[in-house]
C-alpha cells in the first residue's frame, strides 16, 4: 500500500469541465416570469416566490419585515397552529426571508404533496389575517432580540457602515430600532400588503410536468398584481467614525463604499 506524501502539495489543475443548469423560462399573462429547473431525479421540490416588497418599499421602518413574518401567523380560514400543522402533516417546510429589495418565500415539499402545500402557501398570500395578538407577541420577541443584538459590536458596526455609505434615511442605510417596533400597527401591515405584495418571479426546482407547472401558476395567479417601485435619492457622501463601547472585550471594524 502506497502512502500519500503529505509534505508535498498536489499539483494544481484548473478545471475546464463544468456545466451550469439552464432553466426553462415561462411568462404568465400578468408578466410574472417562471424559471423551472426540471432536470432533477429526486422527488423533492422547491418552490420559491420572489415578491417585490422588501425594505426598499416600506413607508416606515419595520413594516416590510413584520408584514412578511406575519403571513404565516394566520389567515381568515386558519390560525398559525393550523397552518404549521398542515405543512408538517405534508412533510413540507416554509421559509420566509424579508430582505432589502424583495421578500422571498421558499416552500420545500415532496412532489406528491406539492399542490396541497402550495395551496396553503397561496392562502397566506391571498387572505392573511394579521392577527393583533400574534403581532403583539412578535413585536415583544423582536424587541427583546434587538436589545440583545445591539450589545454586539459586530451588529452595531454593520448598522453604522450602511448608514455611513447610504445615509440614515435610505432603505439600505436605515435600521429598525425598538421605538420603530412600538409604532407598527396592524393597519400598517394590511395596507402595505395590499399595495406592495405582488409576485414578480417564481423559481421551481424539481421533476415537474408541464401540467404541474400550469397548475402552480394558476394557483398563484391572485398574487400577481403589479406594483410600482418608488424612487429614492441615494446620494450620500459617507463618513468615518469611531464608536466607543465601554467594557467590551471585542472590537469590530467595517470598511466599505459604493462600487457597483
Amino acid at each position: 500500500m502506497t502512502l500519500l506524501d503529505r509534505s508535498q502539495a498536489p499539483p494544481f489543475r484548473l478545471s475546464s469541465d463544468y456545466s451550469l443548469a439552464h432553466p426553462e423560462v415561462f411568462q404568465t399573462s400578468d408578466g410574472v416570469k417562471v424559471f423551472a429547473f426540471r432536470g432533477l431525479q429526486q422527488d423533492a421540490v422547491r418552490l420559491e416566490l420572489i415578491i417585490e416588497a422588501g425594505k426598499w418599499y416600506e413607508p416606515s421602518l419595520g413594516v416590510s419585515q413584520f408584514t412578511a413574518q406575519m403571513l404565516s401567523k394566520g389567515t381568515l380560514a386558519k390560525n398559525a397552529f393550523q397552518i404549521a400543522e398542515g405543512l408538517d402533516s405534508l412533510g413540507a417546510h416554509l421559509e420566509i426571508s424579508p430582505g432589502f429589495d424583495v421578500v422571498t418565500l421558499s416552500l420545500f415539499a415532496l412532489r406528491k404533496n406539492l399542490m396541497a402545500a402550495a395551496t396553503i402557501l397561496a392562502g397566506l398570500l391571498v387572505e392573511p389575517s394579521f392577527d393583533g395578538e400574534e403581532l403583539r407577541i412578535m413585536k415583544e420577541i423582536f424587541a427583546q432580540s434587538l436589545r440583545v443584538n445591539n450589545e454586539k459590536t459586530s451588529v452595531v458596526a454593520s448598522k453604522e457602515i450602511r448608514k455611513a455609505i447610504f445615509g440614515s434615511v435610505h432603505p439600505y442605510g436605515s435600521s429598525i430600532e425598538e421605538a420603530d417596533v412600538k409604532k407598527i400597527q396592524r393597519e400598517d401591515l394590511e395596507k402595505f400588503f395590499q399595495t406592495q405584495f405582488s409576485l414578480r418571479m417564481v423559481f421551481l426546482v424539481g421533476q415537474l410536468t408541464d401540467q404541474e407547472v400550469r397548475e402552480l401558476t394558476d394557483l398563484l395567479r391572485p398574487t400577481m398584481a403589479r406594483a410600482k417601485r418608488k424612487k429614492i435619492n441615494d446620494s450620500f457622501p459617507g463618513s468615518s467614525q469611531t464608536l466607543p463601547k465601554p467594557k467590551s472585550v471585542q472590537a469590530s471594524v467595517r470598511l466599505g463604499k459604493k462600487c457597483l
